[in-house]
Order: structure tokens, then C-alpha cells, then sequence
């Protein structure tokens, strides 16, 4: 059972407690905790714990993340605020250096998406080609919504997160929303929308293209191993067949000189 600390001030404790449990434990926990809720008299804390649903397994593991590999998810939400900076500078009229946040941004991912296929096999989870791409796409959109005021609580995700459109971005930036479109005339922010709109859809083509490269190579290596054991299977066999032919060929010399003997007698 968690360790449930019903003080004061303490229902954050408890959340956080909760969601880092292994995904098989979250429901009868957060039951169990209701209940110590709504016996200690605290009925508005009671029904927001009540209101949380399990985590799917993609959001599972970006919790785990969050719990279990602090400095790494630290190290992803730094390099999207960098990125972050980076687009509403341009978005502003300025110039602004996009690719080292963005590759710094990739590193980032790939460390936390390895991590992520230990936290699931562990677990007992599969890292299928989906999970692990639903994982890779709420990582970025947590490392560019961190500085909204509507972003996600990392370590509290019951759900994946969605990348974010031309509006978010736009809110990203500082000051507010129209007076950023009072400096850009509407073909200007027109032009910008389907750009972003062309990238994101790169993008998914991309991942798809990933995720079956990962499958085909996932399939290969299947077919390498069983490749493999047929080839040993066969040295084997031509070693046995070595042997046996030796035997042979010593049992045939035996023969021919019995026979000259027996012949010479």
C-alpha cells in the first residue's frame, strides 16, 4: 500500500505518490485514497482524486520519466524552451538560431524514448512501434508548452498530448495574442498556418516512416537470428558428416588389407 500522508496540505504528496506507481497498482490505490479522503471529512479533495483515470501505458512512462529520470527530462524541457524562444523570436520579426535547441531537443528524446523502452519491458508493458511513437510525440509537445499557462503537469499525464497548432505556438509568444496579428498582416499569418501545417504533416510522415523502419528491422534481425541457427545447424551437420566419413574411409582401408591378407593365406 503508499505510503498516504493525510496532513493539512498533503493531497500533493499523495498524487505524487500515486503516479508513480507501477500502472497495475494505480486503480485500487487511488480508490484506497478516496476513501481516506472522504473519511477524513475532505469530500472537494475526495472527488478530484475520483475524477483522475488510469494512465494509458504511453502516458504511464512519460510519468516514469518524469519520477525516475529527473536530469534527462529536465535536460528535454530546457532545450524546448530554448526552441520555444528560438520560434517566437522569428514569429516577432527577429532572427533567431533554431538548430542547436533542435538538435539539442532530438538528444534529448532519443535518451528519454531508450529509457522509456526499459521503463515498459520492466514494467511489463510492450515498447510496440505505437506506444513508443505516441511517447516521442507527448515529450515534444511537453518540451514546447512547458512556459503555457494551460500546459500539461508533467509526472500527472493520464493521457498523451497532442502536438500543438499554429494558435499555441502563437500564445507561446510574449505579450498577447492580437498584438502579435496586428504586426502581421492576415496573408502573412495565412502563409505561416500552412507552413506549419505542411511541417506537421512532414513530420508524421516521418514518424511512420520510422516506426516501420523499426518494425522491418525488428523483422530482420528475427530472420538474421533464425539465419544464424540454420547456418550452425548446418556446420554441425557437415562436421558430423566429416567424422562419419573418416569412420568410413578408416573401416574401407581395414577391409582391403583383411582382404589381401586373407587373400595372400
Amino acid at each position: 500500500m503508499a505510503p498516504w500522508r493525510l496532513g493539512g496540505s498533503d493531497l500533493s504528496v499523495n498524487l505524487d505518490e500515486l503516479f508513480k506507481l507501477p500502472l497495475s497498482e494505480f486503480t485500487a490505490q487511488r480508490n484506497a485514497l478516496i476513501k481516506r479522503l472522504q473519511q477524513a471529512k475532505r469530500g472537494d479533495e475526495a472527488d478530484r482524486v475520483k475524477a483522475l483515470t488510469k494512465p494509458s501505458v504511453s502516458a504511464w512512462a512519460v510519468n516514469q520519466l518524469y519520477w525516475n529520470h529527473r536530469k534527462d527530462f529536465d535536460r528535454l524541457i530546457a532545450a524546448g524552451t530554448r526552441l520555444t524562444q528560438a520560434h517566437t523570436s522569428q514569429l516577432s520579426g527577429k532572427t533567431a538560431d533554431v538548430q542547436e535547441p533542435t538538435a539539442a531537443r532530438r538528444d534529448a528524446i532519443s535518451t528519454l524514448l531508450r529509457l522509456a523502452e526499459n521503463l515498459l519491458t520492466d514494467g511489463g508493458h510492450s515498447a510496440s512501434p505505437d506506444t513508443m511513437h505516441r511517447i516521442a510525440t507527448t515529450l515534444e509537445t511537453l518540451s514546447t508548452s512547458s512556459t503555457s499557462p494551460n500546459a500539461p503537469v508533467p509526472g500527472h499525464l493520464t493521457s498523451d498530448v497532442g502536438p500543438l497548432g499554429f494558435e499555441s505556438w502563437v500564445a507561446l509568444v510574449p505579450g498577447n495574442k492580437p498584438s502579435i496579428e496586428k504586426k502581421a498582416d492576415k496573408q502573412d499569418t495565412q502563409k505561416a498556418k500552412a507552413a506549419l501545417k505542411a511541417a506537421e504533416q512532414e513530420l508524421h510522415k516521418t514518424r511512420l516512416l520510422a516506426d516501420s523502419a523499426a518494425e522491418n528491422l525488428k523483422q530482420a534481425e528475427k530472420q538474421f537470428a533464425k539465419a544464424k541457427a540454420i547456418a550452425e545447424e548446418a556446420r554441425q551437420l557437415v562436421e558430423e558428416l566429416k567424422v562419419e566419413a573418416e569412420r568410413t574411409r578408416k573401416a574401407a582401408e581395414e577391409a582391403e588389407q583383411a582382404f589381401r591378407i586373407a587373400a595372400n593365406d
